[in-house]
C-alpha cells in the first residue's frame, strides 16, 4: 500500500463533499473498494488509483504523495540548475 495514500483520498473527498458512494459510482467501483483504499487494507491498481483521482479532480501524484496538493502552487524549476535551497 502507498504509504498516505488512503488519507489523501479520504481529505479530498471530504473536502469536496462527497460520499464514499459517489465516488465509487462515478469511479465504476464498489463502495467497499473505495473505503478499502481509504482504510489502506488494498493495495490499489494503477487503474483504480487513476479512476478516484480523475474523480476527485486531483493528480495521481498527489494520491501518492509525489506532487503538490491540489491548492500548492507549483515551484518552477530552471533548466539545467536545481533549485535554490531556503
Amino acid at each position: 500500500m502507498v504509504n498516505g495514500l488512503g488519507d489523501r483520498v479520504r481529505d479530498t473527498r471530504e473536502k469536496l463533499g462527497l460520499s464514499i458512494l459517489q465516488v465509487a459510482q462515478a469511479c465504476g467501483l464498489s463502495d467497499s473498494t473505495v473505503l478499502r483504499v481509504e482504510r489502506g487494507e488494498v493495495d490499489p491498481s494503477v487503474g483504480t488509483v487513476e479512476a478516484i483521482a480523475r474523480v476527485l479532480g486531483v493528480t495521481t501524484c498527489y494520491l501518492v504523495g509525489e506532487g503538490p496538493a491540489p491548492d500548492e502552487p507549483l515551484k518552477p524549476v530552471r533548466r539545467g540548475r536545481p533549485p535554490k535551497p531556503k
